[in-house]
């Protein structure tokens, strides 16, 4: 069975009928499952760093977003609907204690993967430090590279230190391919307040509050915790795009009954011009040879200085600069309403391949961890290395599919 924690309806009650209709009170809506498992095959595609081209259209292919926008998006998206009729029947006993009770449940998985990534360096044959270590390369091709594990050695005594202890249950150690679950562990815990706003008529005001966090991060880039997940996804700005999710995902009747209307029609003539937009900088970027080496294609139209000076202000990723969320909202909005449109052939060929891994995010997120190491630490050739990576890539991707498929 792969229903994980982080699915907030069960994989039995997915709909084997083609896509709702857009006003459909569906709980289950599978342009959302779509989207996910989009969402989740590009992190799988990313982490696993061999040359291959799946890369090409992997990193930052449809704008100045990444996988991580999308994911955290869809989540909240997820919850909102599958929570919005328990919220509105009682928040407190009906839609608080589910949801707490799946945040601890993560967080226990969270805790399982941190311990078992390290563990992997004892496996003969596994380079167990691509799950350990971070390393950073510079725009001159000088790499630092930072331990996640805090220096711990292989010879622990028992019982483990205290200070190890407490690093380890705050969630301030862990393998960078996972650090992003222990953002999710805390947004889902805040959820039920959220949901908690939007049966009482206060969205809005909530939406006012997100917002007002992400500005103070913005300007003082303050961090809440400790965890490790504050670096790369920093808790006061990332939290705007879970909030967002939740309230489309709340009202997402409305929300769809108003895209009908010309207002609506305006909205998502204005995302997908952005994401246009998005679409034009990104293939532009002087540093897509750097970055993809010779798969990187650049049209070359803007100039190395502009495109620096520019990505700096508005298209940071750890921050979640303002471009960048701008893009990755009206990005979301364009491809959904894009799976609508195009409604025969999502059905026939897209659902069948993306939906099931987007019913099983976690599933795929614990497993991809450790497919990380084992590709490491694979000897593959040099020569045509695009090809072999290529190949890799295919193939741990039909492997999730196949396991999510037949519930391995």
């Amino acid at each position: 069975m792969t229903t994980t924690p982080l699915d907030p309806t069960p994989l039995d009650a997915a709909p084997s009928t083609p896509l709702p209709d857009l006003l459909a009170p569906a709980r289950r809506d599978l342009r959302i499952d779509v989207l996910r498992g989009l969402a989740v095959v590009l992190v799988v595609v990313n982490h696993i760093d061999v040359p291959s081209l799946f890369h090409a259209v992997s990193r930052e292919a449809l704008g100045p977003i990444s996988a991580a926008e999308m994911f955290i998006a869809l989540s909240g998206v997820a919850v909102g609907i599958a929570y919005r009729s328990r919220a509105l029947d009682g928040v407190r006993a009906a839609a608080l204690e589910p949801l707490w009770r799946r945040a601890w449940q993560l967080y226990l998985v969270t805790l399982a993967v941190v311990v078992l990534a390290w563990l992997v360096r004892f496996i003969p044959g596994i380079d167990g430090r691509v799950l350990t270590t971070w390393t950073d390369t510079a725009a001159d091709g000088t790499t630092t590279t930072w331990d996640l594990y805090a220096g711990i050695g292989q010879d622990l005594s028992w019982p483990f230190p205290g200070a190890v202890l407490g690093e380890l249950l705050t969630l301030q150690l862990g393998p960078p391919q996972f650090n992003v679950m222990g953002l999710y562990v805390v947004l889902l815990l805040a959820a039920p307040v959220v949901l908690a706003g939007f049966t009482r008529g206060r969205t809005l005001a909530v939406l006012a509050a997100s917002l007002g966090l992400y500005v103070v991060y913005q300007i003082s880039y303050t961090t809440v915790l400790t965890a490790v997940y504050e670096s790369p996804f920093p808790l006061l700005a990332w939290q705007v795009l879970f909030v967002l999710g939740l309230a489309a995902g709340f009202h997402r009747e409305a929300l769809v009954a108003r895209a009908r209307t010309a207002g609506g029609g305006a909205v998502l003539g204005v995302s997908a011009l952005i994401s246009a937009v998005g679409f034009f900088l990104v293939w532009n970027s002087p540093w897509r040879s750097w970055s993809e080496g010779e798969l990187g294609v650049s049209l070359g139209l803007i100039p190395e200085e502009a495109y620096a000076s520019m990505y700096a202000a508005l298209f940071e990723r750890s921050p979640l600069a303002p471009g960048r969320l701008v893009f990755a909202v009206a990005a979301l909005i364009t491809l959904y309403a894009a799976l609508t449109v195009l409604r025969r052939p999502v059905e026939r060929f897209v659902v069948p391949v993306l939906a099931p891994l987007g019913r099983a995010t976690l599933y795929v997120f614990v497993l991809q961890v450790f497919l990380v190491a084992l590709v490491a630490s694979l000897p593959l050739p040099q020569h045509g290395a695009v090809l072999w990576g290529t190949l890799v890539h295919a193939a741990v991707l039909t492997g999730l599919w196949f396991m999510v498929r037949y519930r391995v």
